[in-house]
């Protein structure tokens, strides 16, 4: 998606895709910086016109899926459930 949410749309049409994954920002930082209206608008437009649907946003390289601490501070998703022995 290098510069721009417009960026991957040119890209996946470039290469005769119907639907795209993208980051939301650093897959090694918590925090995301949310795209601007207008970029986001612009994406919306563009993706309805080509027909490109769905878009999946990239998990964060941070997630734990096996993590067992429902804990605030405990940063991942949920815990796997516990199975009955």
């Amino acid at each position: 998606m290098a510069g721009s949410l417009l960026n991957a749309v040119s890209k996946t049409r470039q290469i005769g895709g119907n639907c795209l994954q993208i980051f939301a920002g650093s897959p090694r930082l918590w925090f995301r910086k949310p795209f601007p209206d207008d970029q986001v608008e612009a994406f919306l437009k563009e993706t309805q016109k080509l027909d490109i649907s769905p878009t999946f946003i990239h998990a964060l390289y941070l997630v734990k899926p096996s993590k067992t601490s429902l804990s605030p501070s405990s940063k991942g998703f949920l815990p796997v459930p516990k199975t009955a022995t």
